[in-house]
């Protein structure tokens, strides 16, 4: 297999990685954070949460969920960058895609470092509820 051949190759697994993963996001998005976010503020304003403040709720939403709505959107135009990309010239420019996305890759930092904080809130619920 020669150089190129084998460039393409691991582009096409990029590609085919973040197409997943822009799917998951998707699924996580759509059906967890947006419903459960609606669900909260429905449930504020109606006051029938007595045994816990809906401040309490919606802050434990947005920590466990943190940016995950944010992630996903920045990860569908990066993927649609890759396969415009791919689309052209097989992905031999992708990274200047990688390199022009690399500031909006800083905002998996506020993701990840919440992480310990949402996984302790995921467990609290999961024994409490």
């Amino acid at each position: 297999m020669d150089k190129a051949t084998k460039r393409e190759h691991v582009v096409k697994e990029i590609l085919d990685t973040e197409e997943k993963y822009v799917t998951e996001m998707a699924i996580l998005t759509e059906c967890f954070v947006v419903p459960l976010q609606t669900y909260l503020k429905e449930l504020g304003s109606s006051n029938k949460s007595d045994e816990i403040p809906i401040e309490t709720l919606l802050d434990q939403h947005n920590m466990l969920f943190s940016n995950a709505s944010q992630l996903h959107s920045f990860n569908e135009v990066f993927l649609k960058d890759m396969q415009s990309s791919f689309a052209v010239n097989k992905g031999d420019n992708i990274g200047h895609i990688f390199a022009h996305a690399s500031a909006f890759f800083k905002m998996y930092s506020t993701y990840t470092s919440n992480y310990m904080n949402a996984d302790k809130i995921l467990k609290d619920w999961l024994v409490n509820r």
